[in-house]
């Protein structure tokens, strides 16, 4: 059985690697993201894990060197710090860069900066940990196109995740 459940997995991957499309993107080209994370900060655990959408549009290419891309965010999390529950959102623009290195794989880095608000549902932390103004946060990643107008990636960074999982529409 578990023979005929590797060979399975190894045709499927056989064929999405077949099919994979070219993860070169040009001047006009949109896309839209959606994410699931998690925050593996210290002393937190997931009470709704960090969901993130974002609508990108390519504004300049570098030929070989890649793409630059300006995209919006929003994003929303709870967690738990010991025994207060937290909640997060963060909305504002982003910039992209993504570099294709093979024709259905590009890395990418991302940065941010927006309107961020934080807040402690217990007295006793409220201090420590709430926080509304502006913050940034940044990420590196790879997106595989496994057809013409979807992808999967992984990406890491300092945002409201730290860790997340993302799907990617072309429009």
């Amino acid at each position: 059985m578990k023979k005929i459940i590797t060979l399975l997995a190894a045709v499927a991957l056989s064929i999405s690697f077949l099919s994979a499309q070219n993860a070169r993107r040009a001047v006009g080209d949109k896309s839209f993201d959606l994410g699931i994370g998690i925050n593996l900060t210290n002393g937190y655990s997931i009470m709704f894990p960090p969901i993130d959408a974002s609508f990108e549009y390519t504004v300049l290419d570098f030929g070989t060197a890649g793409t630059l891309s300006a995209a919006g965010v929003a994003s929303f999390g709870m967690d738990k710090y010991k025994s207060v529950n937290v909640s997060s959102f963060f909305v504002g623009p982003q910039a992209v860069y993504r570099f294709p290195i093979m024709d259905n794989l590009d890395l990418f880095g991302k940065v941010a900066i927006g309107y961020c608000s934080i807040t402690a549902g217990n007295d006793i932390y409220k201090s420590l940990i709430d926080h509304k103004g502006f913050a940034w946060c940044a990420y590196a990643g790879a997106t595989y196109y496994f057809s013409e107008k979807m992808g999967v990636g992984l990406q890491f960074g300092n945002g409201l995740s730290t860790a997340e999982l993302h799907l990617t529409i072309r429009l």
